[in-house]
């Protein structure tokens, strides 16, 4: 047992919120625990998984936008089309 531990506190706690208190002194005491752990029920356990997306497409469209600007600046100046 470690210093400062309050296991009458512990096991108030643990009778009151319906939970349970056990003290692992050696290896074979922590395998026992273990295995009750592994005997309290199993129940299917349903997450809700969000995903984290960035949007990637503004450098693209500023760019875009960027060269239709330009050809319309360019298009009234020497680059204009002959009839």
């Amino acid at each position: 047992m470690g210093r400062g531990v309050d296991e009458e506190a512990l096991r108030t706690l643990a009778e009151t919120t319906g939970g349970m208190y056990r003290v692992a002194d050696d290896a074979r005491a922590l395998q026992s625990v273990y295995a009750e752990i592994d005997q309290l029920e199993k129940s299917e356990i349903e997450s809700t998984r969000y995903m984290d997306y960035r949007e990637m497409f503004a450098p693209f469209a500023f760019a875009g936008l960027a060269l239709v600007l330009l050809e319309v600046l360019l298009g009234g100046t020497i680059f204009r089309r002959q009839p």
